[in-house]
């Protein structure tokens, strides 16, 4: 054999793997890449999983991998991947970065917090890692030590929008604030700027003028932030009603099979759901201070059930439409029973203490109430309901970034909201005994009575400490981080008025 074919056969990388596997898994990596820019998402995985089987310990595929899962919503299997990923590579930032952000989807505040901070020993100048880390103890109730960090943030990137927006969602803003300046010479420079930062920095300024109660200057930006990104997402309400529409025929024409069957689950799902911002984040809350409650927080695990026990082409693009409960009245109970455990053996994948009552609260589930009841019939519906006009100026003012497409007009808010009311009439109409009203503004005025209420609708035990706004064991990854751990106010309800003359669209599209 010749020296140089001996050469070619014995040629290693660096990480001592031959040349030729070294090229295939290249190759791999390059059609993964495709696959993803071209959205075939789960043939992606595959070649992934593929490199994986050869080199378990391959960091690139890990770290894609892991990104995929927590794209789909399996976050309990995104943190097992990123936990081979750190262990693949103990001195890699990224690597605890990632597995910081999936414990804190998770609901693992602690946990996150340290993997984000040995993230942040590795690399002490990574905005993405101090923004993290900031929005981690946020989410704690530690705000001081969290503004510390976003400023850090913004010290080592003055461009760093992210931080600015979490800046202002972390505290109120007072006419002295030494923040104030800051951000607004920022705003000043909105233009320059990608769609994603000028938009983040018009609600991060909406938010502060509306805490200063300048409210004419806070809808500009609140407005111009909505038109920013209504730009770049696709919204037809009549996509929406066709949907509703083909539901509401297939009742009206149907007996459809309501026969509870028994799920065998010893967990009782609690789906806390409604418009957002109507009041859910508050129910969360309250419930989960008490001792046989977790969440799972909000979740797209019913829609992946609803694709894992599918087999109606397409039937994921238009998933609350008329062929979902075709489907559902044409098989055994027996199929219904297994949609439902696997439902039920996900969530408890996903939540870090297990309870004898877990929450989903994800609002839009108000969609296909009539799918959950179908698979889980001993499930516990929670309704959240609120002030049509406040609900949906608080959507307006709240930088949603995806799955909630109608929320960057006031007309096209208007138009989900009046669908809502319609879904929510049939499902109560169908469902009488399993659809539990909550309504924000009683749960305000009268607290204990409301949650006393609320307590025994979930068949849980009075416990005192659920009357407290400081959370047991829980952390909200949400919008209302601030708001949540706050005294029950009443400032909170007819917020709306002192916006009303902006509001015109939006009230012309309720009143219809």
């Amino acid at each position: 054999m010749s020296s140089s074919r001996n050469k070619r056969r014995i040629a290693k990388n660096k990480r001592g793997k031959p040349a030729n596997q070294v090229d295939l898994t290249g190759q791999k990596l390059s059609h993964a890449r495709r696959l993803h820019e071209s959205g075939r998402l789960y043939e992606e995985e595959q070649i992934y999983k593929s490199i994986l089987a050869q080199n378990p310990g391959h960091l690139q595929s890990l770290v894609m991998l892991g990104k995929l899962a927590l794209q789909a919503g399996h976050i309990g299997t995104a943190v097992d991947i990123f936990n081979r990923a750190v262990k693949s590579d103990l001195t890699n930032p990224n690597c605890y970065y990632l597995l910081g952000m999936a414990l804190q989807k998770l609901g693992n505040s602690q946990e996150a917090e340290a993997m984000l901070r040995e993230a942040n020993e590795l690399d002490k100048n990574s905005p993405d890692i101090l923004n993290a880390l900031g929005l981690t103890v946020s989410y704690q109730g530690l705000f001081d030590e969290a503004l510390q960090l976003f400023r850090h943030a913004i010290k080592i990137d003055p461009d760093y929008i992210p931080a600015y927006h979490n800046l202002s969602t972390s505290k109120k803003f007072t006419v002295d604030d030494a923040d104030l300046k800051m951000i607004e010479e920022v705003y000043r420079r909105r233009r320059d700027f990608s769609v994603a930062n000028k938009s983040s920095i018009c609600f991060a300024m909406g938010k502060v003028y509306n805490d200063l109660a300048q409210y004419d200057v806070a809808f500009e930006a609140y407005d111009e932030g909505n038109k920013t990104v209504r730009k770049q997402h696709h919204f037809d309400i009549r996509d929406f009603e066709d949907n509703y529409l083909q539901v509401e025929k297939y009742f009206a024409e149907n007996t459809v099979n309501k026969t509870l069957i028994s799920g065998g689950q010893q967990e009782v799902p609690i789906f806390v759901l409604g418009m957002p911002r109507s009041g859910t984040t508050l129910v969360e809350n309250i419930l989960c201070n008490h001792s046989g409650v977790s969440s799972i927080g909000e979740s797209a695990l019913i829609r992946e059930t609803l694709d894992q026990f599918s087999q109606v082409s397409g039937l994921t693009k238009a998933w609350n439409a008329q062929n979902i409960y075709e489907f559902l009245d044409s098989i055994d109970n027996d199929s219904l029973k297994m949609a439902g455990e696997y439902y039920v053996e996900n969530m408890k994948k996903n939540v870090v203490d297990m309870t004898e009552s877990i929450i989903d609260k994800t609002s839009l589930n108000f969609l296909v109430v009539g799918f959950i009841l179908r698979i889980l019939p001993n499930a516990i519906i929670i309704h959240c309901t609120r002030s049509p006009m406040d609900t949906c100026l608080s959507i307006f003012q709240q930088h949603f970034s995806i799955g909630h497409d109608y929320a960057f007009s006031l007309t096209e808010i208007g138009q989900f909201y009046n669908l809502y009311q319609r879904y929510m009439k049939l499902w109560h109409k169908e469902f009488p005994s399993k659809i539990i009203d909550i309504s924000y503004e009683s749960l305000i005025s009268d607290t204990e009575n409301e949650t006393r209420r609320l307590l025994a609708s979930c068949n849980l035990p009075w416990e005192e400490q659920c009357l407290s706004r400081k959370s047991v064991g829980n952390s909200f990854n949400t919008a209302s981080k601030l708001q949540v751990r706050q005294s029950i106010y009443q400032t909170s309800v007819e917020r709306w008025r002192r916006y009303e003359k902006h509001l015109a669209p939006l009230i012309l599209e309720l009143e219809q």
